[in-house]
């Protein structure tokens, strides 16, 4: 049944609609309505595409489209992944409330969020949503979803960058700190 893709068709659906809400009802006004429609985009649009997508392809090429064949403590551990990564990302968008944006920017009032997931990494939104992305791709164990993940990993490392940059201007020393007391995007590590 976890194979199949409707268990993590209905995780991933449930953590867009989540993160749709939580836009819609912390967003600052100017925004809000944008960042509700992207979350949106990724419920109704994203989420059924690559689902069919990958079903199409594994119809049409069979012997292509798995990378492996996973056994059920594979599948169990993937959706471990899954399930950590999307409640730890949900965990971190709810900590930061009005702080979050959908784009890269300093809203106004914005408080440096140190506390919570915080603790762990700097972006833990980004970690949980590739941890839950890297379960998924064990599961499925499906080229499409590998590239997603791959993709995933360069565009959040790049837009946390661009964040690191911006919380550095407006923080200055006391971003400095929290960057050497608190990794990036992987504990101890990164």
């Amino acid at each position: 049944m976890i194979t199949d893709g409707w268990v993590l068709f209905a995780l991933w659906e449930t953590f867009y609609l989540i993160w749709a809400i939580s836009a819609l009802l912390t967003s600052q006004k100017t925004e809000h309505i944008k960042n509700f429609f992207l979350q949106l985009l990724g419920i109704f649009i994203i989420i059924p595409f690559t689902s069919v997508a990958i079903w199409v392809e594994r119809s049409q090429f069979p012997e292509y489209s798995v990378l492996f064949k996973s056994s059920l403590i594979i599948i169990l551990i993937g959706f471990i992944f899954t399930i950590v990564g999307l409640a730890f990302a949900v965990w971190a968008r709810i900590k930061l409330g009005r702080n979050w944006s959908g784009s890269v920017k300093i809203l106004p009032n914005h408080k440096l969020i140190r506390d919570g997931p915080f603790k762990i990494v700097r972006h833990p939104i980004y970690l949980g949503t590739l941890f839950g992305t890297l379960g998924t791709a064990i599961i499925l164990g499906d080229i499409i979803v590998w590239v997603i993940f791959i993709i995933s990993v360069f565009t959040l490392v790049s837009k946390s960058r661009e964040e690191e940059i911006l919380l550095l201007k407006q923080f200055g020393s006391e971003y400095e700190q929290y960057k050497k007391d608190v990794k990036m995007l992987i504990p101890f590590l990164l």
